[in-house]
């Protein structure tokens, strides 16, 4: 499989993770920890704009990006890639500089993860703009 098959897949998979955080934002809240305020609905906002409307807006730039006819793709799908190296960024230095309180076995399959997806759509940027 291609690197920009890969970076479409791992696109429509963000686009369905923000869906499911604006759908459903107190069950994702549940699965990373978090808790709403009693009394306010700010923290359902939060959920839904961070995790909703940041992962739906990268998996739209990522699929927009990887067309086959457009030539600044690999620009695109570059920044996507280093947006998603900051957030695994980000998550190691809290890890490391709280570690009782941000580590465990979740924060680190998710810093892979991120991590991860961050280097495919680098990697995929570096490959597309050899083919243009």
């Amino acid at each position: 499989m291609d690197l920009i098959r890969i970076t479409r897949i791992l696109s429509a998979l963000s686009i369905a993770m923000g869906a499911v955080a604006i759908v459903a934002p107190v069950m994702v809240a549940d699965m990373f920890g978090l808790s709403f305020q009693p009394g306010t609905n700010i923290g359902f906002g939060e959920v839904g704009a961070l995790y909703g409307g940041n992962f739906i807006g990268l998996g739209l730039i990522g699929l927009y990006a990887t067309r086959s006819n457009f030539e600044e793709g690999g620009l695109l799908i570059a920044a996507i890639g280093i947006v998603w190296l900051c957030i695994a960024g980000g998550r190691l230095l809290v890890m490391l500089t709280r570690m009782s309180d941000a580590g465990g076995a979740f924060g680190w399959l998710s810093f892979l993860i991120e991590a991860a997806w961050g280097a495919a759509f680098v990697l995929a940027a570096r490959s597309r703009t050899r083919l243009v």
